[in-house]
């Protein structure tokens, strides 16, 4: 969207276009409150190994565009855990540009730029301390409230009882002075301040063990035109057995663990297959996980044994002890009693893990099938698609047991990066990009530390003659003419060709490519690389460069029928899951639920017109903006442009003109640019130019930076141009010249206007410029308006329009959206980055401007530590807005919550808006309505033959809701597809209400939620998600472009950067869109 659209239709920005690419995209007085929870529970860190890596090799700072990663990429979600207590590492120093020169001045104290200090050695976790169980003090006082109160009060109808403070010592918890922190942050594991400790966490689970989220309040919402929909759920029937032996598995070779899964797997085949282990473990009664659980529908007839087993792997006898001993006992009636009256926060996990065991292993037990977390791919792939650079798509299938008001097996399409398997002078013709039409050349040593980084742990089949050997690469070394490189062999000094020829009768083709270094990392043993081939089913380490992401959406990205005919395909191939799930008593039907959705009716858009408002309704969740105004058009009186792209005057000139143009035709004050100039694409001169003419003229307070191309992600190998026949021209043999800045410069423009200079901006790519399209002029002037403070659109309120807008919308109402942007796992081990925190809210009548306070937090944490202090800055924002007014209602769209989670979030957070609100006043309780918005999940629609479908793809049409059967039986939760799929297949957007003191209906709160996502200022489509979800994820990847910036700045104290961060948000309020 905007100025970083590739010439989209009008209306149509990035991150929606990125969502609808991949798929996208009892009571009422809701919830038991008992007792006060005064800190969030840590979740533990998953299971690691070595962290992902950015390219071929060992982890980088993250070198992305310009533009920088969308709030989509490179934040994975996963449970926090305690992270590891080191000094925020120093990123490499920027290397300014070496062109031309715009306006200079002596550097001044205020910009920043002093040299970096060194960094500090064992530096303590540093975000500041989590609150504790600690007897509470007075909260520190905040300018405009009263001091903090706690009485005692019943809210009745399902809401929580709250007690005086002197009556409750769990709501007793002071706040630590900032000369206090730093000494708590000290504290071992395992102590009272270590929330992660597993005592203090396991009393927690304890103590609120009844928390429970909200039941439905009806049997669903009627409202809409019912459409008949395919959901790729399969229906599972448990009969038979009730119950499953859980077995720990362990296996040792030489008296040590062995760790290779595949080998583990390969292992435990052998022992349910052969006749020696037969008395010991009945046929097709025994399924393995691949790590170390053993599950068994009939119990063995020992506890604990010990077995010898020896089996050939990859051409070498192996011996090991395999020892099984007795851990649980499973009632799967469990599952059973679940769906028909359990809660989401007790999910019996162990009995779901089993299920899902047992119905992958008919597919993974003859090693046919590569699994990867809970997708499968079939080694026998039909037809591979290219990534470049050394990568394949392999299709396959995820499949996870999943439970509605019945179980289901969800099984969906999936795709995976693998790595090329070819002889390894192929692949490294693709990995460097060199010509097939020549011998491979000399390797420079760039290009060296290009293919080292690739081919470190790829496993490869050598071969020579009759001699067969699999290896795994620990890197590069000489090449195999070396002489310095020689060795002794029987008796005599030679060099690797030298051997092959003497012992293997080998003639090297290219005795000058480097040998592979393999086998263990304790020798040099070396061989030749053009007598290796990589082995098939390999995972591509690391992240995705931009050329093969984007072939990679190309490649996942297929309409429905084509996504539907895979996974069909699927199911016929798990035969029904085998002969070990039928003595499970599992069976599966093949053929995908049928349900009922409802089609909810599109609102009705109030925009500007000649003669006042004019009322549009959506079509297929889009509107037209052309020859219409803005419904509150704002001015843009003082503002420049600054180039830091070497663009052509001339370019420059026709594109503001025509911004000029169509801004004064959508009803905005225009005046001509205060200045127009250009310097180098650096930081500091960047900074030193906008201070310059912000001193000519003080209000200045918008300015457009016209970046290069480049600048939005491209990675090390994407410099170059491609040549017809696919290869990137280039003046010598080797890899294109690396991008050197990443998202540097982008990172730092938001990080001088923002908190520097206190100037809002716009960064327009310079292709863009270039093309000057009215479509992307239109959409960037939608984002501009709305920094501005004006209005581009709203929901109608005309009540003669039915459901034409919630009535909930029309009383003071206050609309929250909160998300947690995670660093990459390759940052959160020796010099993690913080996870940053981003909560909005409304501050006006018609939830269309949003106010937003960040924080950086421990690396992993998803519960939102300083929640409390948040809202209440965001209530003091909405006063100021509404002169001595409160909102009378709360909604909070929480964003990127797991299942597993929902305890902990609504415990804590839930709480913690609460706790503000009482500070505000006493006596001030809004009713609050907390909503979580899943999208990371793999349900999807297709709509029967002759259903109504939108798009050349004939996805389902938007305003889809679906609140039945693959549904929680009496938890509130319902799926709405609210945007029209433009490629691939639509991905709904899953909500799921924790609790609910506004006593919505389902009718009332699903059509609120689909209203809401039109409501998106960035575009004029209906988005996947409702706005403030989507502001909250812009905020939150607006505060990690601020930290970065800090980084190469030198400021690395966290509590310096936490205060700046929570500072950046006192600019206008929509900066971030």
């Amino acid at each position: 969207m905007g100025g970083k659209g590739r010439g989209r239709g009008r209306g149509q920005h990035p991150q929606e276009q990125q969502d609808q690419r991949n798929g996208g995209g009892g009571g009422r007085g809701r919830g038991q409150w008992q007792g006060q929870q005064e800190r969030p529970p840590g979740a533990q860190r998953q299971p690691g190994g070595q962290p992902q890596q950015s390219e071929w090799g060992a982890p980088q700072q993250q070198q992305p565009g310009a533009r920088g990663q969308g709030p989509q990429q490179g934040a994975q979600r996963q449970p926090g855990g305690q992270p590891q207590q080191s000094a925020w590492g120093a990123p490499q120093q920027q290397q300014p540009g070496a062109w031309g020169q715009g306006p200079q001045q002596a550097q001044s104290a205020q910009s920043g730029w002093g040299p970096r200090p060194t960094q500090p050695q064992g530096a303590p976790s540093a975000w500041g301390p989590r609150p504790t169980h600690q007897p509470q003090q007075q909260a520190p006082s905040i300018p405009g409230l009263p001091p903090q109160a706690s009485p005692a009060r019943s809210m009745g109808r399902g809401r929580e009882t709250v007690t005086s403070a002197a009556a409750s010592p769990a709501s007793a918890s002071p706040q630590k002075s900032a000369q206090q922190r730093p000494q708590e942050a000290k504290k071992e594991p395992g102590s009272e301040k270590n929330v992660y400790g597993r005592g203090v966490f396991q009393k927690q689970k304890e103590q609120f063990s009844s928390l429970q989220p909200c039941k439905r309040p009806d049997g669903g919402g009627t409202w809409g035109k019912t459409i008949k929909l395919r959901v790729n759920h399969f229906q599972l029937e448990l009969q038979g057995t009730k119950k499953a032996y859980h077995y720990d598995v362990e296996i040792n070779e030489k008296g040590k663990p062995m760790p290779n899964k595949e080998l583990r797997r390969v292992t435990m085949r052998h022992v349910f297959s052969h006749d020696n282990f037969a008395e010991h473990f009945p046929k097709d009664c025994c399924v393995f996980d691949g790590m170390k659980s053993m599950y068994s529908c009939r119990k063995l007839k020992f506890r604990e044994q010990a077995f010898p087993v020896n089996i050939t792997f990859e051409e070498r006898a192996r011996e090991f002890e395999v020892v099984v001993k007795i851990a649980a006992e499973i009632d799967l009636n469990t599952i059973t009693a679940y769906m028909q009256r359990g809660s989401s926060v007790d999910i019996p996990q162990e009995g779901i893990h089993c299920l899902d065991v047992v119905l992958r292993y008919h597919q993974t037990y003859n090693m046919q099938y590569v699994p990867v977390t809970r997708s499968l791919f079939s080694m026998n792939q039909p037809m591979l698609a290219e990534l470049g650079d050394g990568a394949v798509v392999w299709l396959g299938h995820f499949q996870s047991v999943r439970m509605g008001t019945h179980m289901f097996l969800n099984v969906d399409a999936s795709q995976k990066a693998f790595y090329k398997s070819d002889e390894v002078v192929n692949v490294m013709y693709d990995v460097l990009r060199l010509n097939h039409e020549f011998e491979p050349p000399h390797l420079t040593p760039e290009q060296v530390r290009i293919f080292d980084r690739y081919m470190r742990g790829v496993k490869v089949r050598f071969l020579v003659g009759a001699i067969k050997r699999d290896y795994k690469v620990n890197g590069l070394l000489s090449p195999a003419n070396d002489t310095n490189a020689k060795f002794d062999s029987d008796g005599q000094l030679v060099t690797v060709e030298e051997y092959f020829k003497k012992h293997y009768n080998a003639e090297l083709k290219y005795p000058y490519l480097h040998c592979l270094w393999v086998g263990s990392a304790q020798k040099q043993s070396r061989v030749p690389i053009e007598c290796c081939t990589i082995k098939p089913g390999q995972v591509m380490r690391g992240k995705l460069n931009e050329m093969q992401t984007s072939e990679m959406i190309k490649a996942a990205a297929k309409p429905p029928f084509e996504r539907k005919k895979r996974i069909d395909g699927a199911i016929q191939k798990m035969q029904g899951c085998g002969p070990v799930a039928r003595n499970f008593g599992i069976s599966m039907s093949n053929q995908m639920a049928q349900v009922d959705g409802r089609i909810l009716e599109a609102p009705r858009v109030e925009v500007g017109g000649q003669n006042g408002v004019q009322l549009v309704t959506p079509r297929d969740g889009k509107w037209d903006m052309r020859n219409k105004k803005f419904l509150s058009a704002a001015a843009l009186e003082h503002w420049g442009v600054l180039d830091v792209s070497r663009t052509k005057d001339m370019d420059i000139r026709k594109f503001f003109e025509t911004l000029k143009k169509m801004a004064r035709s959508f009803g905005m004050n225009v005046n001509d640019q205060c200045f127009n100039d250009s310097c180098r694409e650096n930081a500091r001169d960047v900074e030193n130019a906008l201070r310059q003419y912000q001193k000519m003229n003080n209000k200045l307070n918008f300015v457009f930076v016209i970046i290069p191309p480049g600048a939005r992600g491209q990675g090390p190998q994407q410099g170059a141009q491609r040549q017809p026949g696919g290869q990137p021209q280039q003046s010598a043999w080797g890899a294109p010249q690396q991008q050197k800045k990443g998202a540097e410069i982008y990172q730092d423009i938001k990080y001088i206007g923002d908190l520097n200079l206190s100037i809002t901006t716009q960064c327009i790519v310079k292709n863009n410029v270039f093309k000057c399209q009215d479509a992307t002029i239109g959409n960037l002037l939608l984002k501009i308006n709305s920094k501005l403070g004006g209005t581009n659109t709203y929901i109608s309120t005309n009540p003669n329009h039915k459901k034409s807008l919630p009535n909930i919308l029309k009383e003071r109402v206050m609309i929250l959206g909160a998300d947690v942007s995670h660093p990459a796992p390759e940052f959160r081990v020796d010099n993690p980055k913080p996870s940053i925190a981003a909560v909005v809210g409304s501050i006006d009548a018609f939830g269309l401007k949003y106010r937003g306070e960040i924080r950086a937090q421990d690396p992993g944490r998803e519960i939102i530590d300083e929640m409390e202090e948040i809202v209440v800055k965001l209530l003091l924002r909405y006063r100021e807005s509404n002169p001595h007014t409160e909102p009378s209602r709360l909604i909070f769209f929480r964003d990127g919550v797991s299942e597993g989670q929902f305890q902990d979030v609504l415990k804590w957070e839930f709480n913690a808006i609460r706790k503000a609100c009482r500070r505000m006043r006493p006596d001030y309780s809004p009713p609050i309505t907390f909503i979580v918005v899943q999208k990371r999940h793999n349900t999807r629609f297709f709509a029967e033959p002759g259903e109504p479908t939108v798009g050349r793809g004939q996805n389902v049409p938007p305003g889809t809701v679906v609140d039945s059967l693959i549904t929680h039986r009496q938890e509130f939760d319902f799926f709405i597809c609210s945007h029209e799929g433009i490629q691939g297949t639509s991905r709904p957007t899953h909500y799921y209400v924790l609790f609910d003191e506004n006593e919505f209906n389902s009718n009332d709160l699903q059509m609120l939620t689909y209203h809401m996502c039109h409501m998106y200022v960035r575009c004029s489509r209906s988005v996947s998600n409702p706005a403030p979800s989507y502001y909250a994820h812009l905020l939150a990847f607006r505060g990690r472009h601020h930290h970065d910036s800090m980084m190469r700045r030198g400021i690395q104290n966290p509590r310096q950067q936490t205060e700046m961060l929570e500072n950046s948000s006192r600019t206008r309020p929509m900066f971030y869109v």
